[in-house]
């Protein structure tokens, strides 16, 4: 019976010890594919795994871009925060170290749970500022004073203080959007 050599593609014949062509054994290629791994099915695994890495990434992108649009639309409960108070203050002083405390009082008005960063921001007189972070996570109509301690505040100085949600940026102390402004004079 005649088959064709796995090297070079000749007709040999089954009972011969070599191909008369190229002088491949035959059988020996079965044997190595037997031993070797197959290249094209861990290429094909790394494909297919690739390949759901990137829709779950895409599932979570487009899921992410509609949530977005229905919380705009009031279709989804979305948080939405204001900044209902802002106060300071020198309680946080103690034994002769002193510092100035600001108090942010956040809540939120929307339909949905969710965190925010909240800043604090300490001025004194000579320009000189100061800023604090933290992130509470609030439910709807829930309401929680955030407290700042500013160590680097010192006695004899005048210090104003404001407290913002609006992270783009923390330092700045302006009245409007998502700010409270307040004043505190320290004891002389």
């Amino acid at each position: 019976m005649l088959v064709q050599c796995h090297e070079c593609r000749g007709t040999i014949s089954t009972e011969a010890h070599a191909c008369p062509h190229c002088g491949a054994v035959p059988g020996s290629a079965a044997k190595a594919r037997a031993t070797e791994p197959r290249r094209s099915s861990v290429v094909a695994s790394i494909g297919r795994i690739i390949g759901l890495v990137v829709l779950i990434i895409g599932i979570v992108v487009v899921w992410k871009m509609v949530q977005a649009a229905l919380q705009m639309i009031g279709v989804a409960s979305s948080p939405k925060w204001i900044v209902e108070a802002a106060g300071g203050d020198d309680s946080c002083t103690k034994a002769g170290d002193y510092c100035m405390r600001a108090k942010c009082l956040v809540r939120n008005v929307g339909s949905g749970a969710g965190s925010v960063d909240v800043w604090a921001a300490l001025e004194d007189q000579g320009g000189r500022r100061f800023d604090r972070r933290t992130t509470l996570r609030l439910s709807p109509g829930q309401s929680e004073t955030a407290t700042f301690d500013f160590f680097e505040a010192e006695l004899g100085r005048h210090y104003r203080y404001g407290c913002r949600i609006d992270a783009i940026r923390p330092w700045e102390i302006l009245p409007g959007r998502g700010s409270a402004l307040g004043r505190a004079r320290t004891s002389s």
